[in-house]
């Protein structure tokens, strides 16, 4: 199914990927690259002198969301520049790494500079990241191919009875939101993967980070990615090591085609159901250890190595 803003994870991990490999620089100023090919960007009346894939990555970069916009827009947009369109002419918000503001079409932008970077197009530069991976069901949402059991999608009318929701075409938002998957392979994903945490700005690359306060004093520490209730990442990283020093954690997947089903509440449920478990020694038979990939460098290392896959 279409995993929406779960596509933000995707692209994040694709982008520290290709930073690692020397094809980016995280910290490299891009309002020049972005000049040359035609894409001016400005807050108020003055020009912006720094845009860095980091800001873009964070949600920090001061781009426009789509509040302002057509969020079920029907209309196809050829290529990712032609995506563009949609927002390109808006002013920044804010002077990017002064702010946060959460947004789609930063990620939007952050694609339309991969493919520039990269000299491939998105959707390639996507499957060469699914494939060193192994991750056969993920892919462009693309309207007009035919996607083997891709799932319809409802929400209820005004005389609440379930209906199908509208068509939506997702070419002008391809990288934060126009990404199908299967939960099995996005739990496959965050196998691969330690997650980067600005914890300052409570949003890394590709998910937020959050602290919460526990009963017997402790402040824990979790990573989450969710959309409108129907789509979640839950990473729950836990204090204990495995033998050999390597972290352990839980991770719950869920996708609803439904956008009525409250997917995340039920996401926590689960975890706090496993990390009593684990606690209490009960979780041999269960518990799948993964030792991971260390691709992605980050700043604050999650607890992904042991996971359970519900």
């Amino acid at each position: 199914m279409r995993i929406a803003s779960i596509s933000k994870l995707i692209t994040a991990l694709m982008t520290v990927n290709l930073a690692q490999k020397g094809n980016v620089d995280l910290n490299e100023n891009l309002v020049e690259f972005l000049k040359s090919n035609e894409i001016q960007l400005a807050m108020g009346d003055q020009e912006v002198d720094c845009m860095t894939f980091k800001q873009l990555l964070s949600h920090t970069a001061g781009v426009t969301d789509e509040g302002s916009h057509e969020v079920f827009s029907s209309r196809n947009y050829p290529t990712v520049k032609d995506g563009l369109q949609m927002f390109i002419n808006d002013k920044l918000l804010f002077k990017p790494g002064s702010e946060y503001n959460y947004t789609t079409f930063g990620y939007s932008l952050l694609s339309n500079i991969l493919e520039k970077s990269s000299g491939k197009s998105f959707e390639q530069l996507l499957s060469d990241f699914t494939s060193k991976l192994g991750l056969p069901h993920t892919r462009l949402d693309s309207f007009e191919e035919i996607i083997l059991n891709r799932c319809q999608y409802y929400c209820k009318g005004d005389n609440g009875k379930l209906k199908n929701c509208p068509y939506v075409d997702d070419s002008c938002r391809w990288a934060g939101g126009g990404i199908v998957s299967t939960a099995q392979d996005i739990a496959n994903l965050v196998t691969e993967f330690e997650t980067q945490a600005e914890l300052k700005l409570h949003y890394g690359y590709g998910m937020r980070v959050f602290h919460e306060q526990e009963s017997h004093g402790k402040t824990a520490q979790y990573f989450k990615l969710s959309h409108n209730g129907g789509a979640v990442v839950l990473v729950l990283p836990l204090g204990k090591h495995m033998s050999g020093g390597k972290p352990r954690g839980i991770t719950v997947v869920m996708f609803s085609n439904s956008l009525e089903r409250d997917v995340i509440r039920l996401a926590h449920e689960i975890a706090a159901s496993f990390e009593e478990q684990i606690e209490d020694g009960e979780n041999t038979k269960y518990e799948k250890r993964v030792a991971f990939k260390k691709f992605l460098l980050g700043l604050a290392p999650t607890a992904n190595v042991s996971s359970r896959h519900v």
